[in-house]
This record gives C-alpha cells, sequence and structure tokens, in this order.
C-alpha cells in the first residue's frame, strides 16, 4: 500500500512543481507619446509648433480703432487668393489679405466678435465689404 502512496505522493509533487514556472517579463520600451494636439488655421498661437505643419504662428500687430496698437499670435499661412484659405471656425470662406504691409495670409471671416477665436476680434476692412478676425 506504501508503494502506491509514494507514486501518487511523487506525481503530485512532480505537478505541482510544474506551477510553478517562471514566466520572463514581457520587457516593453514606454509607448509612442501621443500625436500632439495642433491648433488649427486661425486659433491663437505662441509658436509654430502649436500650428499644424502646414500653418505658421504669425505675430499679427495693428492699431485697433481705440488707437491702441496690439499683437497676437495666430496659426496661418501664406496665400495667394481667398481659395488657398480654409473655411474659418464660425464656417465662412477664408480671406487672403495683406494686413499692415505684410504678405498676404490667410484671415478668418467674421459678421461679429463672438465668430473670432478668444483675444480676436471682428474688424471691417477698408475698402472691402468683408471682415476679418484680427487682435483685440
Amino acid at each position: 500500500m506504501r508503494a502506491p502512496l509514494l507514486a501518487v505522493a511523487a506525481l503530485f509533487a512532480f505537478l505541482v512543481s510544474g506551477c510553478f514556472v517562471v514566466v520572463e517579463e514581457e520587457r516593453r520600451s514606454p509607448p509612442p507619446p501621443s500625436d500632439p494636439v495642433y491648433q488649427a488655421t486661425y486659433e491663437w498661437c505662441d509658436f509654430d509648433s502649436d500650428c499644424e505643419p502646414s500653418d505658421d504662428c504669425v505675430s499679427i500687430t495693428i492699431t485697433n480703432p481705440e488707437g491702441f496698437t496690439v499683437s497676437d499670435g495666430m496659426c496661418t499661412h501664406a496665400c495667394a487668393d481667398d481659395a488657398d484659405c480654409p473655411l474659418s471656425n464660425a464656417g465662412y470662406a477664408g480671406a487672403c489679405y495683406e494686413v499692415g504691409g505684410a504678405s498676404a495670409l490667410c484671415y478668418e471671416r467674421c459678421e461679429l466678435d463672438s465668430d473670432c477665436t478668444i483675444g480676436f476680434g471682428c474688424y471691417p476692412t477698408s475698402g472691402v465689404p468683408d471682415a476679418i478676425c484680427l487682435p483685440r
């Protein structure tokens, strides 16, 4: 009777020892950083890296109707005509203008200040029936 009992004990010990297999941890490199979140065209910015790759962060300086000189950064790009500019955040066709003697850039068309990105206001353009968003 002892022999079968020893055989069962040996088999049990063998099976139990098989349960303690050391599994190597899989080494993983950290996940790649998530895609950067870019500001859309016409959005406020500080640096080119804030904007989508097709845009630059352009500092726009104007003298507002109250006589104050104001400046702010906006994601935009050079253009030849309105067709080069995306729709505004309010859904208006983009506008290609030279403002303050600078090269032609895409600007956001607007009807009201609320159509513009925060920090920008809706200003009429001289000689044209459009209004565009400029720093406030």
